[in-house]
């Protein structure tokens, strides 16, 4: 680690970002503490294309000096010595919204859309100075004092009016990239907004919206699936958040939210927001295209071109073959309708003439007691009783986090899961997790319905024991027991004892033995006083 790096004085590094390491450091000139964004020229970024790189980071500066805003990151100063180049700005404590997500704690509704509506009111500034982010992600987003947003990080933002438009090539976190980006297409602000959604998204249900092993596997994901709703991770979710979520990640651009402010306002009326009763953002399975291959990864596949109908062929006089082959075929045709007919003549004379048998056994085992209207016409033959059909409905159970699934005390399976073919009625619906305390509730089944079951799991309230000191005395001085273990002499101070009842037991020779019970409270000096009297 550097002492200084050009006037600034180097305290420690506090991480590492995408070009370079992240100091913390002090600036003498006017005793203020800042973070310094380094890099090399000698990284290994610099291998393929030193020049870009060089300017790339040279605007992050440019860029994000002309934005003057709370909730934006303010850099200070910008410079270069012995092939190391930084980026003085506004030194942040606090949580990035990445770790926030990690810890699985996540924020409830009303904090998260606190939160998105800060992000949006910062970015919304950035778009009304010509600046698209293009790299909007968890990881650049800080959380000051639990409560304030700072975007950090506009190291691949886009001057509107500027000539240094990477076109074809990928920049950026694929995970929340759009799919405009990721095809190397021009963006402009919306890409911004399907950012954010996917972020919305991943605050709401602690899930990716594309999630993938392989960039390949994210990028496909990203311009041909829609992920799951929200409210089928979440049930107690509103469904206008599902509305508000699925627009701003419209694959369509011109479907998308228009801008931060649109997006922000929807946000801001979740609770009372209308949707459009036809909400359609899936592609139709005509317009999705092959897997995604990484060489294909920069420009939008083409599209299939569609099978064009034949056009009819010019009428032509049949042949002496031809006329003889469709006479043939109609006689054919003619003869089995013929066929057919007489087959069902026949079937049918045989069901309507009456039968011997059937009036015998009518006459020998038609009981008194039944019916008139159950008893069939004569000569109609009795009819097969058809069988029930079951009632079932089934169970829908969701759990956060994954737990073990029990239906009326037996294993079903692990969330999210959907238990079918269950007859109808009531059943008892257990979830079991190791760190958790158990949950269970009764739901009914109904006939062809899916009955759907969620919980989310509070922590257990793990109970610190507490310390207080205790300070024993006696007059005359004696041995001291504490709780059946010598411990020295009076006077005595024992700094660290767990707090409620113990017994104290005092002895000395010539002296009646002393016993007593003394509470300990903790975070306290407990003082016990004792005179010992003589035999």
């Amino acid at each position: 680690m550097p002492d200084k790096i050009g006037r600034y004085e180097i305290i420690k590094t506090i991480g590492q970002g995408a070009m370079g390491l992240v100091y913390m450091a002090k600036d003498p000139a006017i005793d203020r503490t800042v973070a310094i964004k380094t890099i090399r020229e000698d990284s290994n970024l610099f291998a393929k294309d030193a020049e870009e790189v060089k300017k790339r980071f040279r605007r992050e500066a440019q860029v994000a000096g002309r934005l003057s805003h709370p909730g934006i990151v303010t850099i200070y100063d910008v410079g270069g010595e012995g092939g190391l180049f930084y980026i003085v700005m506004e030194y942040v404590e606090g949580d990035t919204l990445d770790k926030i997500i990690d810890s699985k704690h996540l924020p409830d509704v009303d904090k998260t859309i606190d939160l998105m509506l800060q992000v949006c009111d910062a970015i919304g500034y950035a778009h009304k100075n010509g600046i698209v982010h293009r790299d909007i992600k968890p990881a650049n987003i800080m959380i000051v004092d639990k409560r304030y947003v700072k975007v950090m990080d506009f190291g691949i933002a886009r001057i509107a009016s500027s000539d240094m438009t990477q076109v074809g090539k990928i920049m950026g976190t694929p995970n929340y990239m759009s799919p405009e980006q990721v095809m190397g297409a021009k963006v402009d602000n919306r890409t911004d907004i399907f950012s954010m959604g996917v972020i919305l998204y991943e605050l709401l249900t602690g899930e990716k919206a594309f999630p993938g092993e392989s960039i390949t596997t994210v990028i496909y994901r990203i311009l041909h699936e829609n992920p799951t709703p929200p409210k089928k991770l979440r049930l107690q979710l509103p469904s206008s958040l599902d509305y508000i979520v699925n627009k701003a990640m419209s694959k369509e651009i011109e479907k998308r939210y228009q801008s931060m402010e649109e997006f922000a306002k929807d946000l801001r009326n979740y609770k009372t927001l209308e949707q459009p009763k036809e909400l359609k953002t899936t592609k139709p399975e005509a317009e999705i295209e092959d897997t995604l291959s990484m060489s294909t990864m920069g420009n939008a596949p083409a599209a299939e071109k569609r099978a064009e109908p034949k056009k009819p062929e010019s009428a032509k006089p049949p042949s002496q073959k031809e006329i003889i082959k469709q006479s043939n075929t109609g006689y054919m045709i003619m003869g089995a309708l013929l066929l057919v007919i007489l087959v069902g003549a026949g079937l049918f004379y045989l069901k309507s003439r009456p039968g011997p048998v059937i009036k015998e056994e009518k006459k020998d085992i038609q009981p008194a007691a039944l019916p008139p209207a159950n008893i069939p016409e004569k000569g109609e033959p009795p009819k097969p009783v058809e069988p029930v059909a079951a009632k079932n409905g089934s169970i829908s159970v969701r759990s956060r986090p994954k737990a073990r699934i029990f239906i009326n005390g037996k294993p079903a399976g692990t969330t999210p899961n959907e238990i079918t073919n269950l007859p109808v009625g009531e059943y008892n619906v257990a979830l079991k997790h190791d760190d958790f305390p158990e949950w269970a509730t009764q739901v009914s089944v109904q006939e062809n319905k899916t009955t759907e079951v969620g919980h989310s799991f509070i922590k257990k309230e793990v109970k610190k024991e507490g310390f207080g000191a205790l300070m024993i005395n006696a007059q005359p001085w004696g041995v001291v027991y504490l709780d059946d273990k010598e411990i020295g002499s009076t006077p005595i101070t024992v700094p660290k004892v767990p707090e409620g009842l113990h017994k104290v037991r005092v002895v000395r020779d010539g002296f009646k033995e002393l016993m007593v019970e003394v509470k300990v409270a903790p975070n306290k000096k407990n003082n016990l006083s004792l005179k010992l009297e003589k035999k």
